[in-house]
């Protein structure tokens, strides 16, 4: 899945130069820029997220690699037998 013109440049701007802060009671934590991930409470994150998840799956036809579909995260890992 591709996306081009309109929607491709309102999804980077959805996506680049995000911003987070935690208020905890009334205190507010100075701003960091958010590296990965999209913003949760959004409309458009779980849309990105099944885009994004959609083929990953058929990327691993490998028989060591696993993948963990959850409603906010997908996660790839590998299982590891040691054989003592």
């Amino acid at each position: 899945m591709s996306f081009k013109g309109s929607a491709y440049d309102s999804i980077k701007n959805f996506l680049v130069d995000l911003k987070q802060l935690v208020k905890l009671g009334a205190e507010l934590s100075d701003e960091t820029i958010v590296l990965s991930g999209v913003p949760q409470g959004t409309v458009l994150g779980p849309l990105l997220l099944l885009c994004f998840s959609a083929d990953i799956n058929d990327s691993i036809n490998d028989s060591v690699l696993c993948m963990l579909t959850i409603p906010s995260s997908v996660k790839v890992y590998r299982i590891v037998v040691i054989v003592c």
